[in-house]
């Protein structure tokens, strides 16, 4: 089976965890007495926050000196919103955290500041802390841990939703939370995939492109969407531009499933050569890549190239037997190829399988009959009239057949079976003036003999064997003469068909020179 676009798509998609992990800095704590200064100490040393993001999977710390050398020569307090954002890109932060550290006895009161740069805004959050370390820790994971949690969980709101949309194939309501999301968080290339996909479901092949481009300037190597621009760009029948794509895919990593979209294109622009050379790079990747093979022979049977076609249907024919397509092209295969002996085999399998199936059994008779073998072509179309008597093709190769075998009778009753139930066909016409010829000129011989016998006779023995030899050569004459009406016959059923029309007008030139043999003379 075919894997389409929309689902190798979708795997590449959920390849994306639902729960993307974000960046966490923590600054600067200021203490605003000399008593919260022990406090706002201890916040910033490198160890006092590992236990308090131990266990919260998608949040990742960012290293303290990292941290250092981004806050070197910049004041928190007056670097305002531009400052913040150059902050969170030097790091690669989701979410930066600083704040205030008061005390107020017993405990501390730390105020805290949360800038986010995809929605530049900041955010604050107050609680109270305990004094010991420990204690502490357990505050701030406490009450910071769930406010960080919160804000990211309200800026991926819609895209979380556009998710759960996406999930129950509810595309429009998938893209109305994504390009909300997208206002937000401009940035994030997921959310351009999985628009670009929708687009390209519904078919909006220049909307898809559209977004697939806008996604690729953020990630240029995202091959996610680079396949999705190949089939949009394809879809709108830029097939050279989308070939660049699959080959620049391709490039990067060689997969199966992208050397059949390249040999697609080719096909449709009239190369197979190309797309054969693609599907076979696919068959090397994947020998069961059905899809590809189903349509390399569909490509060589186009070319006629049926030796090279037999080892890839055997193939399919061996993996789904049940598949009576592929048997049968094989067995067509096999009688291109002269390999008469395998296709007479096969239609007898495949009859067993379908005792009824009367296209078989005509094979089957055409199959013999070019292998020289009358009376199996006889037999086997005979047991066809016996399921359908007003098989038409039948009792023609069965009049055919018999007048080959040269049982005359039998083609002639044939022959005029078939010119009883279709008289606008011109094969029967053909044997019965054929059989009649054949008739004629054996009576045209006996007609000679008689003639040679009569020359040593004499008185009445020569009169009776003049009179019995023009009673035969009258008889000859007269079957030529019916064996030009049917010739006649059959040429007014022949349309335009210049080699039949040669054939008919040699027939009747000799029909016309045995005639004048036979017919009467002035001194008869």
């Amino acid at each position: 089976m075919r894997i389409s676009i929309l689902t190798l798509l979708l795997v590449l998609l959920l390849s994306v965890s639902l729960f993307a992990e974000h960046k966490v800095a923590i600054l600067d704590f200021e203490a605003l007495s000399r008593e919260a200064g022990y406090l706002a100490t201890q916040s910033m040393r490198p160890k006092f926050f590992d236990p308090v993001f131990e266990g919260e999977n998608n949040l990742i710390l960012i290293n303290a000196k990292d941290i250092k050398k981004a806050l070197k020569g910049i004041d928190l307090k007056t670097c305002g919103i531009e400052g913040y954002a150059k902050i969170s890109e030097d790091l690669g932060a989701d979410i930066i955290v600083w704040g205030t550290v008061a005390f107020e006895n017993p405990n501390y009161k730390v105020d805290l500041r949360l800038f986010m740069n995809q929605s530049k805004k900041i955010s604050t959050h107050s609680f109270s802390s305990r004094k010991s370390r420990n204690d502490s820790q357990e505050d701030f994971k406490k009450n910071m841990i769930p406010k960080i949690t919160d804000l990211l969980a309200s800026l991926e709101q819609d895209y979380q939703l556009g998710l759960q949309h996406y999930a129950g194939q509810n595309f429009t309501a998938a893209k109305e939370a994504f390009l909300r999301a997208l206002r937000i968080t401009p940035d994030k290339v997921e959310i351009y995939q999985y628009i670009a996909t929708i687009n390209y479901a519904e078919r909006n092949f220049a909307e898809a492109e559209s977004y697939a481009l806008q996604g690729l300037k953020i990630d240029p190597n995202n091959t996610g969407i680079l396949l999705l621009l190949a089939q949009s760009l394809r879809r709108q029948g830029r097939n050279e531009e989308a070939l660049e794509k699959f080959q620049e895919l391709n490039e990067n990593e060689e997969k199966p499933e992208l050397y059949f979209y390249i040999a697609e294109i080719h096909k449709e622009n009239y190369d197979n050569n190309e797309s054969v050379e693609a599907l076979n790079s696919a068959l090397e990747l994947n020998p069961d890549y059905n899809t590809a093979r189903e349509m390399l022979v569909d490509i060589l049977y186009e070319e006629e190239e049926f030796e090279d076609a037999i080892p890839h249907l055997e193939f399919l024919s061996d993996k789904f037997p049940e598949n009576e397509s592929f048997q049968r092209r094989l067995t067509t295969a096999y009688l291109r190829t002269k390999r008469l002996d395998l296709a007479i085999t096969n239609y007898k399998q495949q009859i067993e399988k379908e005792p009824k199936n009367e296209t078989l059994y005509l094979r089957l008779a055409k199959s013999y009959r070019m292998n020289s073998n009358v009376p199996e072509t006889i037999a086997t179309l005979l047991k066809l009239i016996e399921i359908n008597p007003e098989q038409i093709e039948a009792i023609n190769l069965l009049a055919d057949s018999y007048l080959a075998a040269k049982d005359y009778k039998n083609s002639e009753k044939y022959a005029k079976m078939s010119i009883a139930k279709k008289p606008e066909f011109f094969d029967p016409y053909m044997i019965l003036s054929r059989i009649s010829q054949i008739k004629g000129y054996a009576k045209y011989e006996e007609y000679l003999k008689k003639d040679e016998e009569g020359a040593n006779l004499y008185g009445e023995e020569k009169n009776k064997n003049i009179d019995e030899r023009d009673q035969i050569k009258a008889e000859a004459y007269n079957l030529f003469v019916e064996s030009e009406k049917y010739l006649l016959d059959a040429e007014k059923r022949i349309g335009n068909n210049p080699s039949l029309e040669i054939e008919i007008k040699n027939e009747k030139q000799k029909i016309s020179a045995l005639k004048k043999q036979t017919e009467k003379t002035f001194f008869e």
